[in-house]
């Protein structure tokens, strides 16, 4: 899929050196320590994992390139294409620095999400005291409607209700 200078290239479709570039981002410090465990993935549950998504209609990961570089990854989980509601998340390349790539990641999926996959309502959550990203989301309208306490970490769940239909 390509929108503008971006371009989402699905998990299942990246080669095994873009497998592994994943792989290093999402066990960098900066990216682990605002997931719900915090201790690295090894590369053959990373794989397994990869395989597994080629026969899953519910979860969907792509690589983010914009203008050939790899500035992140988008996911969605539990697509509900009945109730059209999915949950989404990001997370940009720990190793460039890049302003504003959030507010960029979060365009792309919303966009993702509303368009592509027609769903009515996009759903995310976030550790509470990660207030960067808290402030980033209700810059897109999402509005808090709930918050959980889950393996001893307060979240916060959002949601954005797709206000063209």
């Amino acid at each position: 899929m390509i929108l503008k200078d971006i371009k989402l290239i699905s998990f299942v479709d990246l080669t095994i050196e873009k497998q592994k570039m994943i792989l290093e981002w999402r066990n960098h410090e900066s990216i682990r320590k605002w997931m719900y465990s915090c201790e690295p993935i090894s590369e053959m549950n990373h794989f397994e994992f990869i395989k597994k998504l080629k026969l899953d209609k519910h979860n969907l990961y792509f690589l983010v390139n914009q203008n050939s570089i790899d500035i992140g990854v988008i996911y969605f989980n539990n697509i509900d294409f009945n109730r059209e509601v999915a949950e989404f998340g990001l997370y940009s390349n720990p190793f460039r620095e890049m302003i504003g790539i959030g507010t960029t990641l979060s365009k792309v999926s919303i966009n993702y999400a509303f368009n592509m996959l027609k769903l009515q309502t996009l759903r995310l959550e976030v550790l509470l005291h990660n207030e960067r990203a808290i402030k980033l989301y209700k810059k897109f309208n999402f509005k808090e409607f709930i918050q959980k306490t889950i393996n001893n970490q307060e979240i916060v769940y959002m949601e954005l209700k797709n206000e063209n239909r």
